[in-house]
Formats: structure tokens, C-alpha cells, sequence
């Protein structure tokens, strides 16, 4: 395995991200990287960054959500939907996003 400071001399394009040289710095394990490689576990742990980002938004706008149901129960007419309604529809939507951006960092096959 390379170390971290292999890793991001291999990989000049890769060390330009700052939240790539973060996850690299933090890593716990480090990987054997090739040229290939690197794009795949790039793509892996910022895929992994960016749903845990986007699980710590959705919570969020859950307690949100809950509060303001809440608060409309018994004064307003409207439905307001339910978190799961809103969170499967955010979700699907963050899977679109998430595909289409790996898509464009990896580039033309």
C-alpha cells in the first residue's frame, strides 16, 4: 500500500481536492491505488462523504418537518405530508444527483 503522501504525489489531479487531501489525511486504512484505482476509491469514499452529508440534512429537515405538523395539528385544514413522504422523494432525488455528478467526475469512457 501507498502512504498517504504517495497516495497524493501519485495522484496530483486527485490532491487538488481538498476534500479528497482531507479524507486521505484522516484515512484509516490506506489503499492499494493504481491509476484506475484511484478514480474508484475516489469516487467510493466521496460517494460515502456525500450520503452521509445528505442522511445528516434529511434528519434535519426532519425535526423540522415533525415540528411544523405539529404545530399545524388541530389549527390548520391542510395535510401536511408526512417525513417519510418528503424524505423518499428527497432521497430518490439525491440518488439522481449522486449518479449524474459520479458520472461527471469520472469523465468520458
Amino acid at each position: 500500500p501507498f502512504t498517504r503522501e504517495q497516495l497524493l504525489a501519485k495522484a496530483p489531479g486527485v490532491a487538488a481536492d481538498s476534500a479528497f487531501k482531507r479524507l486521505v489525511r484522516t484515512a484509516a486504512i490506506e489503499p492499494v491505488v493504481t491509476r484506475a484505482g484511484t478514480d474508484a476509491w475516489r469516487l467510493a469514499v466521496w460517494g460515502r462523504e456525500l450520503a452521509a452529508e445528505r442522511s445528516r440534512r434529511l434528519a434535519a429537515w426532519t425535526e423540522v418537518l415533525e415540528a411544523a405538523r405539529e404545530d399545524a395539528r388541530g389549527h390548520l385544514t391542510i395535510d401536511v405530508p408526512s417525513p417519510e413522504a418528503i424524505l423518499g422523494a428527497a432521497r430518490m432525488k439525491a440518488i439522481r444527483e449522486s449518479a449524474a455528478a459520479a458520472r461527471s467526475a469520472v469523465g468520458p469512457a
